[in-house]
Order: structure tokens, then C-alpha cells, then sequence
């Protein structure tokens, strides 16, 4: 179709662009030809042997089967179990998916985040505040003597370098 007639000028191959194209234009020699070599090729009769196998066996010998899967049991088994992979998958690689996100959940989520980032902070500030709750008196004094201490703490650190200096000279 792409070299015949039947879409001439609605598809265009451009063989300057498309070496595979201008080569494949070179090997179509029509539909009938392609159609003779798909014939004449091993996966057609490898196909059309299978479908007369399959007729053979299950169409005119019904009882052929049932002997051969007998004869090939062990080998049956495999196959129909399709190689234990659904078994592995089940038993080896869920078990162990579940095993992993059990153990993510118990470490990661309740060890770590619950219980020292989510309860150990609160936990903190149950601490933080039950020490503070002994500076907070309610007394006017107590108050006004932490003012002047941090006042006098603020400017000792602002002005050290400078008092370092005088020192210094």
C-alpha cells in the first residue's frame, strides 16, 4: 500500500530522509509476491503445523492426549503450574514485601515518627514546661530581676569585643 497506487498522495516516502523506506521500495515487488513469500516462510507451516496437530490430536485421537499427559506427568505439572512462579511470587517475594512494610511500619512509623517525633516532642514540652512552671512564681520582683539580668547579659555580649580592646591597650 505504501508503494503502490492506493495511497499515492496521501502518504509520501521521502527515500532521501528514509534509507530504510527507499531500500524497502527496492525489495516490494507487489502484494502478490509478498504474499507468496509470507507463504513460503517458516512461521506460516510452523503455524499451519500446529493447527493440524492440534486437530490430529484432539479431533480424530481424543484418547491420544490423555495418554501423553500421563506418560509426561511430572512435566505437565510444571507447565500447568506455569514453573511455581506464582507460588514463588506468593510465598517468596509477598512474604517478604509484607515482612519489609512490617518492619517499615514498626520501625518508621511507630518507633520514629510516633513515638520521637510526634509524643517525644510533646513529651518535651511536658518536660520544658514542668521546669519552667518554677520560674513562672507570679511575682513581680522575680520578673523584673530576670529583665535586668538578661538586659545586662545582652549587653556584655555585644559590647565584649569592644571592652576587650580597652583592655588590650
Amino acid at each position: 500500500m505504501l508503494f503502490g497506487e492506493f495511497f499515492q498522495g496521501a502518504i509520501v516516502v521521502d527515500g532521501e530522509r528514509h534509507h530504510a523506506m527507499e531500500e524497502l521500495a527496492h525489495e516490494f515487488h507487489g502484494a502478490v509476491n509478498m504474499a507468496w513469500h509470507g507463504l513460503l516462510s517458516l512461521p506460516f507451516w510452523l503455524a499451519a503445523s500446529g493447527v493440524g496437530l492440534a486437530y490430529f490430536l484432539y479431533v480424530l485421537k481424543p484418547e491420544l492426549p490423555i495418554r501423553i499427559g500421563k506418560t509426561l506427568a511430572p512435566l505437565v505439572r510444571i507447565l500447568e503450574n506455569k514453573y511455581y512462579m506464582d507460588w514463588f511470587n506468593e510465598h517468596i517475594l509477598a512474604k517478604g514485601a509484607r515482612a519489609l512494610g512490617k518492619l517499615f511500619w514498626k520501625t518508621g512509623d511507630i518507633q520514629i515518627i510516633d513515638g520521637w517525633a510526634v509524643n517525644g516532642s510533646a513529651r518535651l514540652v511536658g518536660v520544658v514546661s514542668a521546669a519552667s512552671r518554677h520560674l513562672q512564681t507570679g511575682m513581680l520582683h522575680w520578673y523584673a530581676l530576670v529583665m535586668i539580668l538578661g538586659i545586662i547579659s545582652l549587653l556584655t555580649w555585644q559590647l565584649w569585643p569592644f571592652l576587650a580592646s580597652l583592655v588590650g591597650r
